[in-house]
């Protein structure tokens, strides 16, 4: 399985997991030059942009560390152009991190989910 493909798949399991949570997805892979943002929710008053990443499970790093500076940079400023292009400047929001890993056969081992881990 090729790493889009993987990363298709991490982000249904991550949506699928939301919905049961009580989110509302409105958006999956909003692009704009420069960023991308993976999912986009919506749970009571606040947006929740959701930057997924996707492991094999054999790759011992921890999944908050694989977002660098310049990534978080651009995750913020493509947020922040979501927002106004849907008129939502005003509304509470947040950036989570959803990590997902894999084992060598593509099945998925675990999710981790961290609440506010870029701002």
């Amino acid at each position: 399985m090729n790493k889009r493909t993987l990363g298709n798949k991490a982000e249904d399991y991550v949506c699928t997991y939301l919905k049961t949570k009580g989110y509302k997805i409105l958006e999956r892979n909003f692009t704009i030059r420069g960023g991308e943002i993976d999912i986009i929710t919506q749970k009571e008053n606040t947006i929740i942009f959701i930057e997924v990443k996707s492991l094999k499970s054999e790759q011992f790093i921890k999944l908050e560390e694989t977002i660098s500076y310049s990534k978080k940079q651009y995750l913020i400023r493509s947020c922040k152009i979501w927002l106004n292009k849907y008129k939502k400047e005003e509304t509470n929001w947040r950036i989570d991190f959803v990590g997902v890993k894999f084992t060598s056969y593509d099945k998925i081992t675990s999710l981790k989910y961290i609440t506010n881990a870029i701002y």
